[in-house]
């Protein structure tokens, strides 16, 4: 249930890109697949500029 739940929350913060701490979660997760940082910022930057437009 739980599971389920984070699953469902984490597509969403890729889908609409507007809830900073599920896009912050999803950096995280990002560097723990070992992703380089230099994309995980940039994928960040493009959910801040999603978020407040």
């Amino acid at each position: 249930m739980i599971v389920m739940t984070f699953q469902i929350a984490f597509c969403v913060s890729i889908e609409s890109s507007r809830i900073e701490f599920l896009s912050s979660v999803s950096c995280k997760i990002a560097e723990k697949m070992g992703e380089k940082r230099e994309e995980r910022e940039t994928r960040f930057i493009i959910f801040n500029f999603f978020s407040r437009s």
